[in-house]
């Protein structure tokens, strides 16, 4: 839906850094609250107007160097979506079991260690599995053929 929104109206730039901080807003004050409000609009909604907010204001981080390494994390994302839970798993359960952990580390530790373990696991994976399976794979694949005349003129 945000796809279908963001290619279907001319917004600006400057008007996805908006929403986007919108978005984030909303969540930091709606995650928590006491409303008795479906999931899906107390948190559903902010996500989707952070994403969205990300997605209109893609032409600022592509003009920005350190934003681009951003686009890393996308590139990742799968890996970083079938790792990540195997590590963090692990670093929950010496959590749980040692109280020199949680002491040390405290709620706010934890959470940042998790988002560096979990982010650090996808993009190793990503980097030493699954670019080069992949490009095993296109190796065995039979080069496509350029489209022309009329197959080219519908895409």
């Amino acid at each position: 839906a945000a796809a279908v929104l963001v290619r279907e109206h001319a917004f600006r730039p400057w008007q996805g850094l908006v929403v986007a901080a919108a978005g984030l807003v909303l969540i930091s004050f709606l995650w928590d609250s006491k409303l008795d409000w479906p999931r899906g609009i107390k948190i559903g909604l902010p996500a989707f107007l952070t994403v969205m907010g990300f997605l209109i204001s893609e032409p600022i981080w592509q003009r920005y160097n350190p934003m681009q390494q951003f686009a890393r994390l996308g590139d990742a994302s799968y890996s970083i979506y079938i790792v990540h839970f195997f590590f963090i798993s692990a670093i929950a359960t010496l959590f749980q079991k040692s109280q020199w952990t949680r002491d040390t580390f405290g709620p706010y530790g934890f959470t940042a260690l998790m988002v560096v373990v979990g982010l650090g696991s996808g993009l190793l994976a990503h980097l030493y599995i699954e670019k080069p399976l992949l490009r095993i794979v296109r190796g065995w694949l039979p080069r496509r053929q350029p489209r022309t005349g009329l197959a080219a003129a519908k895409v």
